[in-house]
């Protein structure tokens, strides 16, 4: 709200610019945020709907599109200086579903329709559909309600990856122990494979085409493994599963807030980056390209043989800026007066020291400085002849290391928000009507989940009595057969 009110304020000093109001990593996030949503419905248009000319026009727009998201994983991957501090679950996402979406145009555009067929190129397609659309999760970072849900989410999802491995042993050795007794045919083990007893903790086990003339004894082996099956997968996983998901569910939903705060500073670190330009993609794609190919360095220059290069503009803490110059036919001696302004202000270098192994460039460090502002460099000052240009910084952090009084208020903050995180807490009426409920909400679905159980247990007991008197009728045969006439 006040960023508005500035914006269409009358006076002139504190009047926001359109371009200062795009750069705030709040409005970024909007921008970009809208332009990952577009992006995902023009693909999924152009997956499920488009033919003919239109897809033609859409695949033109999504390679646009690809080659513009790539740029800026290029960008950070450069930011980053190595692949394991820019690897991270949405970066990883991003290349795959760039990857896919150029790598799957390439193809419709060559291959198809004579070494591959469309079908076969759309099916690639619309398996990059679900990462892209997984891709758009991270937009509710910012939001605490849905960052917060994402946490407990991903927790989750962890205990389910570990539940699986247990899983995937037990069914994996039910269904080899009972494939080859219930198929003693190759090709039908084939057809069958092991795999179904993965569906049994669903209910969902179709055994068609099994051998029926089987020996007494091995039916009711048969009949009690797959009786033990469902009781592992139905009972004990399914209830093992639902404790290990509450647990973490009560773990994470204290810690998850914390958890979402501390993310979303690095969320707004990104979008204040350099490589978060104020255009979302596609329209940056310029920027970006210019950005790799190397910007050209800003310039104070006198005439053609006078000029002073900025060589690099690096922060050094929140108020304080290091600014590396490169000299060509001037006195590197007047390095002392080059002046750093912005808005009304005007300042000297606190420090100039000289690069070693050149006597034509020097180091000047600045103090006090707004670094939120536009900057502008003069060299030699005021009446030199050389022009005032506009500087930026080079990278979104300082490097210089931090004191031990700095690094004490920082431990400080740290110890009071997480104070002011455990004192935040519900009045203890609350806290018991939410228990009430929450136990309610429970029991109610572990009587639902009891029924369910009686039922398949008084199935299956019903079939194994069916089996127990189909072989006590065997039995009986056999025992007949077995006597001799007198």
């Amino acid at each position: 709200h006040q960023i508005f009110l500035r914006l269409f304020t009358s006076s002139s000093r504190h009047q926001l610019s359109l371009r200062e109001l795009s750069s705030i990593p709040r409005v970024k996030a909007l921008t970009h945020g809208g332009s990952r949503v577009t992006f995902v419905l023009l693909y999924s248009h152009f997956v499920l709907f488009s033919a003919g000319y239109e897809a033609l026009l859409e695949s033109c727009v999504l390679l646009f599109w690809g080659i513009s998201l790539a740029l800026i994983e290029v960008l950070q991957l450069q930011a980053k200086g190595s692949i394991g501090q820019y690897m991270n679950i949405w970066n990883g996402l991003d290349v795959i579903l760039i990857l896919t979406l150029l790598i799957g145009l390439v193809l419709w555009w060559f291959l198809v329709p004579w070494a591959l067929s469309e079908h076969a190129v759309n099916s690639f397609h619309a398996l990059n559909l679900l990462p892209c659309y997984v891709r758009l999760l991270q937009i509710f970072e910012l939001s605490e309600y849905f960052g917060t849900l994402l946490f407990t989410v991903f927790g989750m999802a962890q205990d389910t990856t570990q539940f699986l491995v247990l899983l995937g042993i037990i069914s994996l050795g039910f269904s080899c122990s009972l494939t080859p007794i219930l198929y003693p045919s190759r090709s039908a083990r084939w057809s069958q494979g092991v795999t179904w007893g993965f569906w049994a903790i669903f209910g969902d086990v179709n055994l068609e085409g099994t051998e029926e003339d089987l020996h007494w004894t091995v039916k009711i082996c048969v009949s009690f493994l797959q009786y033990l099956l469902s009781l592992a997968s139905n009972v004990l996983l399914v209830n093992l599963l639902i404790a290990m998901l509450n647990d973490t569910y009560v773990a994470n939903k204290d810690s998850s807030k914390r958890e979402w705060a501390f993310n979303r500073v690095d969320a707004v670190l990104e979008f204040a980056s350099p490589e978060a330009h104020i255009l979302p993609p596609p329209l940056d794609i310029l920027v970006s390209i210019r950005h790799l190919c190397g910007a050209a360095k800003p310039l104070s220059r006198k005439d053609q043989l006078h000029y002073c290069t900025l060589t690099s503009v690096v922060p050094l803490g929140p108020h304080e800026v290091e600014i590396t110059i490169d000299v060509k036919g001037g006195d590197i001696q007047a390095a002392d007066s080059s002046l750093l302004a912005w808005e009304d202000v005007t300042m000297v270098p606190d420090e100039v020291s000289a690069v070693a192994k050149t006597c034509n460039s020097a180091v000047l460090v600045y103090r006090n400085v707004v670094l939120c502002k536009p900057l502008h460099f003069t060299f030699a000052g005021k009446g030199s002849g050389y022009e005032t240009v506009q500087v930026s910084l080079d990278e979104d952090s300082w490097t210089r290391p931090l004191t031990r009084m700095e690094q004490r208020h920082i431990a400080f903050l740290q110890q009071e928000v997480l104070e002011q995180e455990a004192n935040d807490v519900e009045p203890l009426e609350q806290r018991n009507e939410a228990l009430v409920v929450e136990t309610n909400q429970k029991m109610s679905l572990a009587v639902d989940e009891i029924t369910r159980l009686s039922k398949n247990v008084a199935h299956l007991a019903t079939q194994l009595q069916h089996q127990v008197e189909k072989t006590n009728a065997l039995q009986d045969e056999i025992r007949q057969l077995s006597v001799k006439p007198e």
